[in-house]
């Protein structure tokens, strides 16, 4: 796991949609050591979306150290989690490179993947969510993963594109079919 953490936030102008649930924000957090990126959409800018964040992307891991933009959800999420906070320093633009960059992939690939899908731009905390899985199971050039880096093992799950036709079984409470007929739905995957 590694020693470093930096999150930022996406502005809603780079954005500039509102989700399906009304998101409107994204707070993007990404492991220094092992490249993990993910997005979390959520409606504002605030230290409650930000400390479940970072709980959800820790899990049982430590995070030694927390690094942001100093943004005032950041300190408070910091200091409530109890998670050592460094902020880079306004205007030197090569402290916050790594938070650009990462909010410029995790935007391609967002935008790409709702294209690919042929889904509307409200799907975009779908699309988030999928991009980043898929992104942090992809093995590079050494035959490793962001996901294996973190957990110790490969995904052994199943991955499928955004967007795709799939059948599946509705909750026992919400199943209306017939005694002898299909079983499972049609429906698009989601992520």
């Amino acid at each position: 796991w590694g020693d470093i953490v930096t999150a930022d936030h996406m502005d809603t102008v780079s954005i500039k949609a509102q989700g399906i649930n009304g998101e409107q924000e994204a707070f993007v957090i990404k492991d220094i050591f092992s490249g993990l990126l993910r997005g979390f959409p959520h409606l504002t800018k605030h230290e409650e979306w930000v400390e479940a964040g970072i709980r959800n992307f820790a899990g049982q891991r430590k995070i030694n150290l927390f690094y942001t933009d100093g943004g005032t959800e950041f300190k408070a999420a910091a200091k409530s989690t109890k998670l050592a906070h460094e902020k880079s320093t306004p205007g030197v633009h090569s402290n916050n490179a790594i938070f650009e960059r990462a909010n410029q992939l995790l935007t391609g690939g967002v935008a790409t993947a709702l294209v690919e899908a042929g889904l509307p731009h409200v799907f975009w905390p779908y699309a988030m969510e999928c991009w980043c899985l898929r992104r942090n199971i992809e093995k590079d050039d050494d035959g490793q993963s962001s996901w294996n880096l973190t957990r110790g093992a490969e995904f052994a799950g199943e991955t499928f594109p955004l967007g795709c036709l799939v059948n599946f079984k509705p909750s026992p409470t919400r199943d209306h079919t017939l005694k002898y007929g299909a079983k499972g739905h049609l429906g698009v995957f989601c992520g």
